[in-house]
């Protein structure tokens, strides 16, 4: 149980940091800021839906289905830019 708690801690807290680091970046300009934020972005995606939803015990059809789809909105997000 104390592991589990350290690894939620230790979830939340680089949910935290990356929410710092994307604030800070946001407000500069450049393609470069633009990909780290969007890559700030997905880590948080997947570090919520991966531990805080649970989805780690889902089939992996569910998995797969839900993470080509995050990627390829992600791609299509940052292929805009």
């Amino acid at each position: 149980m104390k592991s589990f708690i350290i690894k939620e801690g230790a979830v939340w807290l680089a949910l935290v940091a990356l929410t710092v680091v994307g604030f800070y970046n946001a407000g500069m300009k450049g393609r470069s800021v633009a990909y780290l934020v969007l890559a700030i972005g997905l880590a948080k995606f997947f570090l919520i839906f991966f531990d805080f939803m649970e989805m780690k015990h889902a089939h992996r059809v569910w998995q797969a289905s839900m993470t080509l789809f995050t990627l390829v909105l992600f791609a299509a997000i940052s292929i805009s830019f």
